[in-house]
């Protein structure tokens, strides 16, 4: 419910600066997030993340919808990226029990 919320608050936010800015040609920018955020809020709300990427049972993802929720995916991203860059966590974790090892790779340069 928690994200529901956010998203609708995203939504809600990014519409009212459409609104505001509508006479400008890059306002349209934001109809997209617009979109992209009403998406996210009932994908959370109705409790289907196959409406997110649109995966079916063999893995594949749509690419229209791929495409429809860039700006969410490239924002999580580069946050995901920038909190690894910044966090002294392992790249390598092992699970002594199974003798898994789990790794994170964030870039080929970052191999060790």
């Amino acid at each position: 419910m928690k994200f529901t919320l956010f998203f609708l608050t995203l939504t809600l936010y990014t519409l009212w600066s459409f609104i505001e800015s509508s006479d400008e040609p890059q306002s349209y920018l934001l109809l997209w997030l617009v979109i992209n955020f009403l998406i996210m809020t009932f994908a959370y709300a109705f409790n289907k993340p196959s409406w997110i990427m649109g995966k079916n049972r063999k893995g594949e993802i749509k690419i229209s919808l791929l495409i429809l929720n860039f700006p969410w995916l490239l924002f999580s991203w580069s946050i995901f990226r920038l909190q690894m860059f910044v966090s002294r966590e392992n790249r390598v974790d092992e699970v002594v029990a199974k003798r898994i090892a789990l790794w994170l790779f964030l870039m080929m340069s970052s191999i060790e």
